[in-house]
């Protein structure tokens, strides 16, 4: 029993080498049919061969970005999660991830993200999804001009760990996700069905989980941090928070909120089975 445990496993390692060594990226377009790029950076390759509308398909494995994603594309990776991945490897994309307002409508899903994911500064980027990945740094799309604004943007079922600006990001949602630690400068957003895993023990404004947020809605969310006193919400105003569990009693819900049913005081233990 033993031998062919042992036979399989190294039959298993040695497909999984296989596979990473022999990584082929896929283009499908309507206009062009398939293309398959086999080199050094094969992502960068298809990106470039890609025009508006087309897919990429991207295998299990390690590749680099293209400097700025500038095209209206469809992105599939193999996935992130590792039981998953098991034959494939995850799909990871190094480098920063950058949206540019000429690839309006750009679908991401699937892959890893260690160096995270932003817009374009002071760009409007819009009907962006990005959908059941795993950003491993921040998520920022920023602005300094106070003009253009990027709208209609999805965010769902991804793992964020962190979005410390958002503030040129307005009339987009984050549904179902789980985030690590804290989201910043957010207005005229919607929250639905989040999972908020920040529990950073401070008393200042600033270490809150949501800051500075406005005008937003926050719906069916839960919010683990644990420490009754603590500030979880601060400086928001005019939101609206509806159906949301806090492990707190009495968390900051900004100036002028709308609460409706929330729950307060729950004890951390019964919200997960696991």
């Amino acid at each position: 029993m033993k031998t062919k445990i042992y036979s399989s496993l190294v039959i298993l390692f040695i497909s999984i080498q296989f596979i990473a060594q022999n990584s082929i990226v896929a283009l499908h377009s309507t206009t062009n049919g398939v293309q398959y790029f086999k080199n050094t950076n094969p992502v960068i390759a298809a990106y470039n061969a890609a025009i508006a509308g087309d897919t990429i398909y991207i295998p299990g494995g390690s590749f680099a970005n293209p400097p700025l994603y500038a095209k209206k594309l469809t992105i599939y990776g193999a996935g992130y999660f590792p039981i998953a991945t098991v034959a494939t490897l995850p799909t990871k994309l190094t480098g920063n991830f950058t949206i540019s307002d000429e690839a309006d409508g750009l679908h991401l899903e699937g892959v890893e993200l260690p160096n995270g994911l932003s817009f374009s500064t002071n760009e409007a980027v819009n009907n962006v999804l990005i959908k059941r990945n795993r950003i491993h740094s921040d998520l920022n799309v920023a602005q300094n001009n106070g003009i253009q604004a990027s709208e209609n943007n999805y965010f769902v079922e991804n793992i964020i760990y962190n979005i410390p600006n958002i503030n040129n990001l307005i009339n987009s949602y984050f549904i179902n996700n789980i985030i690590e630690n804290r989201v910043m400068n957010c207005v005229q957003l919607t929250f639905l069905n989040n999972l908020f895993l920040y529990n950073y023990h401070d008393y200042y404004s600033e270490y809150a989980t949501i800051h500075n947020a406005s005008s937003s809605l926050f719906k069916n969310n839960i919010f683990v941090k644990t420490s009754d006193g603590q500030i979880n919400i601060s400086p928001s105003s005019s939101s609206t928070w509806s159906h949301n569990v806090f492990c707190v009693l009495n968390p900051n819900l900004g100036f002028s909120p709308v609460a409706v049913d929330n729950y307060f005081d729950i004890p951390r233990p019964d919200l997960f089975v696991t």
